[in-house]
């Protein structure tokens, strides 16, 4: 089972052809998911644009149609603030030994919520996601 992220779903809608060759791969598409949030991220994207037009819309909307959304529930908040206390927890430590550390962002911390709490591997270029503790990720975008 797969939770895509906002970047694997954009790269699939601008046509990236790794991330369509797996798309296309998957024997079981109900076996991908999307969340609220990414659902979120990407209208963002869309009403952020400098011209968005209703074509774009019905693009994410279409897009949308092809998948369960998965919303976040009383289960993925209970690993929300696991996750949170941990990497607040690295950020503490990585600060005191005066090493470099990006916070890992809210939405993302949300989003690993969701597939840590339904054992789903999260889709995901971004190697961020790498320092939460039992949070699976693969990136499509690589060959």
């Amino acid at each position: 089972m797969i939770l895509l992220d906002t970047n694997t779903c954009i790269a699939f809608m601008r046509g990236n052809a790794n991330v369509v060759r797996r798309f296309l791969a998957i024997n079981d598409p109900s076996s991908l998911h999307l969340c609220s949030i990414v659902q979120a991220e990407l209208w963002h994207g869309v009403y952020a644009a400098a011209q968005s037009t209703d074509r774009r819309m019905a693009q994410v909307q279409e897009f949308f149609d092809r998948f369960l959304i998965l919303p976040f529930d009383e289960q993925a908040a209970h690993e929300y603030g696991r996750i949170k206390a941990r990497t607040e927890q690295l950020e503490r430590q990585w600060k005191r030994e005066q090493r470099s550390f990006k916070s890992i962002g809210n939405n993302d911390i949300l989003i690993a919520a969701i597939a840590c709490s339904r054992d789903l591997v999260l889709v995901s270029r971004d190697s961020d996601f790498d320092r939460i503790p039992n949070l699976r990720r693969e990136n499509w975008e690589e060959d």
